[in-house]
């Protein structure tokens, strides 16, 4: 732990934050300096300033995260550097977007070239400059030592999870094979093991409980599609008018996970929401646009965000009397499992979820049941209950 963050933590201390707060200020600090690869009180008033902007006009987050983001960093400044705070309000004129790190830029490089997804970009991204932000230094500065001690805080201090620590931690790993040519050497001893856990799976009424309670048009159209269909959050927010073939009456998934194509079949019902919604607005690309105040905007240039269909998936969840862990993602279990209850070959699933091997889609037979209608026949009733 660097002598600032200590000193930073002492004075929270002191002044009676709750533990939650002090967790949300270290994270706010963290991603600074994780975004310019040096310790903050390096930073200058104008990096900080330009930061500021970077967060308000760049970043797809609410404006109380952002709010309680810039707090944390003013924090640091007004009662641990004991220096004046640089940030104002950015006044109207066109700001400079602020310029990444070299070792940033070249590692964002590195991974457009090797094609992977922009959330995966996002999430190495935001793995390293957590590392760089921890130990206040650039990150191709960290020794093995100190990447050992900065896992054993994220196990024993923020206690993420299996998963995240891996994500975390693939992220840290590409820096340093790809990026950086350097030898990976504590990865085996790091990695978190495999837990064996059987995905949460909604019965048919269950997923029809949670998805009458959708209130926005928009959010219910995509999380209807998304169930329907088997698809990831990803491909239902970035769903594209040209991906609807209705003559095969299916939907093209395009440049998914593992920069795969597939096809998946797409009932009536779900293709007659897509229409009359998308009529609401016409975009000439986008079935679900990015909200604005004002409301959908035709000249949107991104889809809805991941974030907002979570959210307003959560909010139904919260509504219905459904008591289950679930997320958006447990739409695409249940429908996997829906399918294989219904007499549907494993193979033909596999191929429509994209899974590259048989035994990831196999997991889903575990917790099926035996039904007697037709896969097409139960999500095409259950998609008229909700028309």
């Amino acid at each position: 732990m660097t002598a600032l963050r200590q000193q930073m933590i002492e004075e929270m201390r002191r002044r009676g934050l709750v533990k939650g707060t002090q967790g949300v200020y270290l994270r706010a600090v963290s991603e600074l300096a994780g975004y310019y690869g040096q310790s903050p009180d390096k930073l200058t008033r104008e990096e900080l300033r330009q930061y500021a902007v970077h967060l308000r006009e760049e970043c797809q987050q609410a404006p109380e995260t952002i709010r309680v983001k810039l707090q944390g960093i003013k924090f640091l400044f007004d009662h641990t550097l004991k220096r004046e705070w640089p940030l104002q309000e950015p006044d109207g004129s066109k700001q400079k977007k602020p310029a990444a790190s070299p070792l940033r830029q070249r590692m964002m490089e590195d991974m457009r070239l090797r094609y992977l997804s922009e959330g995966t970009q996002e999430a190495y991204l935001r793995a390293v400059s957590e590392l760089a932000g921890y130990y206040g230094k650039s990150p191709d500065r960290i020794t093995s030592e100190e990447l050992r001690q900065y896992f054993l805080y994220l196990r024993d201090e923020r206690h993420l999870s299996r998963s995240t620590i891996t994500v975390k931690l693939c992220g840290i790993k590409y820096l340093f094979e790809h990026t950086l040519k350097r030898e990976w050497v504590i990865y085996d001893h790091i990695r978190p093991q495999k837990a064996s856990k059987q995905p949460i799976v909604l019965s048919p009424g269950e997923v029809l409980a949670i998805l009458k309670q959708v209130k926005k048009p928009e959010y219910q159209a995509c999380l209807n599609t998304i169930y329907a269909c088997g698809l990831r959050i990803s491909e239902g927010a970035n769903l594209q008018v040209s991906q609807i073939d209705s003559a095969r009456m299916q939907l093209h998934i395009q440049s998914s996970k593992g920069n795969k194509d597939r096809r998946v079949p797409l009932p009536e019902q779900i293709l007659l929401q897509l229409r009359q919604f998308w009529l609401t607005h016409r975009h000439p690309r986008f079935l679900f646009p990015q909200r604005r105040s004002g409301g959908i905007a035709l000249d949107a240039s991104q889809a809805v965000s991941r974030r907002s269909i979570g959210a307003a998936f959560q909010a139904a969840l919260k509504a219905s009397p459904v008591r289950k862990a679930a997320t958006v993602h447990t739409l695409r279990h249940s429908w996997a499992t829906h399918l294989l209850e219904a007499g549907v070959h494993l193979r033909l699933v596999q191929a429509w979820l994209g899974h590259s091997s048989p035994r990831t889609t196999a997991q889903y037979t575990h917790i099926t049941q035996q039904a007697s209608h037709s896969a097409i026949e139960q999500l095409n009733e259950l998609m008229a209950a909700l028309s």
